[in-house]
């Protein structure tokens, strides 16, 4: 797993036009999986093929939105702000998180 910054999001262009795997509470912490680690960088330099991964969000708090509508959601970007981690969606409410840290689990 590597850390995920607010830099992190920024070269993934915040993980536009991702979208929502799923969404679980494990323990203290809540996962969401994300299909496209580069779904807006495409032709950017970026890998080929789809780069699906797990946002970790350690001691999650929800401080804003639903969990269970999330699922299947279209990312329109992704913002970390000391913390608290912000989900902004096309098609659905805002999701916002207080996390101890936020970590990501590649797929591949």
């Amino acid at each position: 797993m590597q850390p995920v910054t607010a830099e992190w999001l920024f070269e993934r262009g915040g993980l536009h036009d991702a979208r929502l795997r799923g969404v679980r509470r494990n323990g203290s912490a809540i996962e969401i999986d994300v299909d496209d680690e580069w779904a807006n960088e495409r032709g950017l330099g970026r890998p080929e093929g789809a780069a699906p991964g797990t946002l970790v969000i350690a001691d999650a708090i929800v401080l804003q939105g639903d969990l269970s509508a999330a699922d299947g959601g279209w990312i329109s970007e992704t913002m970390l702000h000391g913390n608290e981690l912000r989900l902004l969606f096309c098609d659905r409410e805002v999701l916002v998180f207080r996390a101890a840290s936020v970590m990501w689990a590649s797929a591949t």
